[in-house]
């Protein structure tokens, strides 16, 4: 249901839960893929109970600015949203001064 709705809508943001539907950690990650996938751009944050090395490099592999560690508030959910967007909106200025 997650993919189908990202696939007919763009959005600014995407916050997801790593194990979505309860299965191996599957579900959110395809969440992270479907919402970058077609040159999408949204910033995206996985809020996961186990924060370790391999979640760490599975989520940002899958194409997350961001992992969390639950619980999170919400407050401190949108604030690394904005800090992910101003390193995503320099991104282009910094590979412009390294040519």
């Amino acid at each position: 249901m997650a993919e189908s709705i990202l696939t007919f809508r763009r959005y600014d943001a995407v916050v997801t839960d790593l194990q979505f539907d309860n299965w191996l950690c599957m579900a959110g990650l395809d969440v992270v893929r479907a919402a970058k996938r077609n040159g999408r751009t949204p910033i995206v944050a996985v809020l996961s109970t186990v924060l370790s090395e391999s979640v760490l490099c599975e989520a940002r592999a899958a194409g997350a600015d961001c992992v969390l560690l639950k619980p999170q508030s919400l407050h401190d959910i949108a604030a690394r949203l904005s800090a992910s967007a101003g390193l995503q909106a320099a991104r282009p200025a910094m590979q412009a001064d390294r040519e």
